[in-house]
């Protein structure tokens, strides 16, 4: 195994949108939080765990639908019910025994979880 350049971790996670602003207000008011850094074209939220995660204007080649990134939340359910009234649409929502998971997609249609691990 190759140890001279190791990736130390992951500095950020993006999502690609059709519509940075849209994308920001949804995702501000999904997380809690409001961009630590941005400006017309992207945004990246600086999350509790010393995670970022962005958003960005889609590049000239166009759009491309994300998805993979796991939200922790506490209550899934309150998470939920208020990505629904933020406009998200639900796709799947599960309570298995190690977690509980609810994928959804947002207005643009990256798809994103909102995720409980159970302790």
């Amino acid at each position: 195994m190759q140890t001279t350049n190791i990736a130390s971790g992951v500095d950020a996670h993006f999502y690609l949108s059709k519509d940075v602003p849209r994308a920001v207000t949804f995702y501000a008011a999904l997380l809690g939080v409001d961009p630590a850094r941005g400006d017309e074209r992207y945004a990246e939220f600086d999350l509790g765990d010393e995670s970022t995660f962005g958003i960005s204007m889609a590049p000239a080649q166009g759009w491309q639908p994300a998805g993979g990134v796991m939200f922790a939340f506490d209550d899934v359910d309150a998470a939920l019910a208020h990505a629904v009234d933020l406009g998200a649409t639900v796709v799947v929502n599960e309570d298995g025994e190690t977690c509980t998971t609810a994928w959804c997609f947002d207005p643009d249609g990256n798809t994103f979880a909102l995720h409980h691990r159970k302790r």
